[in-house]
């Protein structure tokens, strides 16, 4: 009997490790790309924690995070004098 309720114990242990959320990407969303008229930003690059994507209108580069507790925080990116980083084709 002990043998089981380990077992029932161990079971829901690990069903509990299971990620809290999923996330779903936007498929539309392509990199580098001026003609998506869905999204006010464009994507310049990608990686598994963070996106840097700039404002179509103003110009002005953010960073996007990706991870699990800040998911979607978004924060502009300033040059070594405190001025706002634009993108510059």
């Amino acid at each position: 009997m002990k043998k089981y309720i380990f077992i029932l114990i161990a079971v829901f242990a690990f069903a509990a490790c299971d990620p809290m959320y999923k996330s779903v990407e936007n498929e539309s969303f392509k990199e580098g790309t001026e003609g998506n008229q869905t999204s006010m930003f464009v994507l310049i690059e990608t990686t598994d924690y963070w996106r840097i994507v700039y404002n179509k209108e103003t110009k002005v580069i953010y960073s996007v995070q990706r991870g699990a507790d800040s998911y979607g925080l978004m924060t502009p990116l300033y040059n070594r004098d405190g001025s706002l980083m634009t993108y510059k084709n």
